[in-house]
């Protein structure tokens, strides 16, 4: 609507004056940015500020092989039972569908090769906010988050490392020294 609206469409008279020639240059870029838009949409896409990536095949994707494998827990009782089959330090990742730095934070740190090998060796558990209801504010309460993107670092004894906590969209160097302060 933005590109017809300035003139995406419109015939540009010989004599037209500089402010006309801009709208109708920007009216063709707003045309042009809704069709990739659209194309990506089409194509499976869910990212806007990368459109087109479902057009690329698996193999042209950033995930790397060693891909970062997380226990998905909705509750604290499933937080609970996830905690006690291992003892090992652990990571717990607060995240949801609807979770815009989530979505940067899994393109742009965990293909990280530093984040893998430093999280290797833990636990790593996605809290899972997507339909956030009376568990999922029970899971926030317990480990007295404000919400995601939000990643608690835990010792092999359950207990959090003292500065170790990331809230927000952090660095792949964040993370990492995380990981080794509780390992």
């Amino acid at each position: 609507m933005a590109g017809v609206f300035l003139g995406g469409l419109d015939r540009l008279a010989a004599a037209a004056t500089p402010t006309a020639r801009l709208r109708k240059a920007t009216g063709v870029m707003a045309l042009l940015a809704a069709a990739l838009l659209g194309l990506g949409a089409a194509s499976g896409g869910d990212d806007p500020l990368r459109p087109l990536a479902g057009l690329r095949g698996p193999a042209d994707t950033p995930t790397s092989a060693k891909a970062i494998t997380f226990t998905t827990v909705r509750s604290v009782p499933e937080l609970e039972t996830s905690l006690a089959e291992t003892r090992q330090p652990a990571m717990i990742y607060f995240t949801a569908e609807w979770c815009v730095s989530c979505r940067t934070i899994e393109r742009r740190v965990w293909p990280d090769a530093g984040v893998q090998a430093a999280l290797s060796d833990m636990q790593v558990i996605a809290a899972d906010l997507t339909e956030f209801d009376a568990e999922s504010q029970a899971l926030l309460e317990q480990l007295r988050s404000v919400g995601p993107p939000t990643m608690i670092f835990f010792d092999a004894n359950g207990r959090e490392t003292p500065d170790t906590r990331l809230v927000g969209e952090p660095v792949p160097e964040d993370v990492v020294a995380s990981a080794r302060a509780v390992q």
